[in-house]
């Protein structure tokens, strides 16, 4: 009885687990095209992704208050990072 209450917590937790890993993938993949079109659109592309990315990376340091927020920062800025540089590298492998 126990293992089955078990289980079907395990379950419930994968299938969340899930479903958050698709809602984050089709967000990632729907602000990269926009960020995508909207440099495409700026006189200078690299400078308008730099700046966008300092901006974003100001507004999540200021966001972090404490030891426990400050670890989930510094996920979200290697998470930041990771978003442009694959910004920045389809826009080089669309040349």
């Amino acid at each position: 009885m126990v293992n089955e209450d078990i289980e079907a917590k395990l379950d419930a937790l994968t299938e969340s687990v899930r479903r958050m890993q698709a809602f984050a993938q089709a967000s990632n993949l729907l602000l990269a095209a926009v960020v995508n079109n909207l440099a495409n659109c700026a006189v200078n592309r690299h400078a308008y992704l730099a700046a966008l990315f300092d901006d974003v990376g100001a507004r999540a340091d200021r966001a972090s208050t404490d030891e426990r927020s400050q670890l989930a920062n510094d996920l979200a800025r290697e998470e930041i990072s990771k978003f442009f540089a694959s910004v920045a590298d389809s826009h080089e492998r669309s040349r």
